[in-house]
């Protein structure tokens, strides 16, 4: 080739040889190594080689792990009631419904004080354990079956003691629900954070 053609373009044939060679080389390599590589085995193969003679199956999801193991519900030991002699105040909680009723359509405010008036009922019956004094439960900005009065949010559907202990006295209490009278024990945990005292259902918020 030398003197056939300029040098210049000599040299860019001989570059371009050599790269092809390079190219060819690396083919050969990695056509080499996929070759050498151990061979794909199914399922089915790895079944049979653990398990040649088929006696213990091994199960599809398990082996290939893509599936996480099943697990059984953790159960919890039942929650031991606050034992703090608080009795039943179902009584007055329907005795204030029967006056002042609420329901699905009732508004946010209704509730509250229902729920105000419900707390005094508790104070003037005069049941409670000494010590232990009814009142209201606070809540926070935009919490459900609450209610904004005088600066403070309030759950409308529950009454708080001054220990912390927390009743329900409103069940189904969302908007819509059915809204009946209820004495259900929210405790434990005390939460004495949530005790407001009582205040006058007739007071403007």
């Amino acid at each position: 080739m030398t003197g056939q053609v300029p040098h210049v373009v000599e040299q860019n044939i001989l570059t371009i040889r050599d790269q092809l060679d390079r190219l060819l080389t690396s083919h050969q390599q990695l056509q080499d190594a996929v070759a050498n590589l151990p061979p794909i085995y199914s399922l089915k193969d790895i079944q049979s080689a653990l398990s040649p003679a088929g006696t213990n199956p091994l199960p599809t999801a398990a082996l290939l792990n893509t599936v996480p193991p099943p697990t059984s519900p953790v159960e919890q030991p039942p929650t031991t009631p606050v034992d703090d002699k608080i009795p039943s105040h179902i009584d007055q909680v329907n005795a204030v419904y029967a006056s002042n009723p609420v329901g699905p359509t009732s508004t946010d405010e209704e509730m509250f004080r229902f729920c105000q008036r419900v707390a005094q009922a508790i104070l003037a019956a005069n049941t409670d354990p000494p010590g232990l004094t009814c009142g209201l439960c606070l809540s926070f900005a935009g919490a459900s079956n609450s209610f904004l009065c005088n600066g403070d949010w309030y759950r409308y559907n529950r009454v708080c003691y001054n220990n912390g202990h927390v009743f329900k006295i409103v069940a189904d209490s969302d908007p819509g629900g059915t809204r009946t009278p209820a004495w259900e024990d929210n405790s434990p945990p005390l939460l004495p954070a949530s005790y407001h005292v009582a205040t006058d259902p007739s007071s403007p918020c």
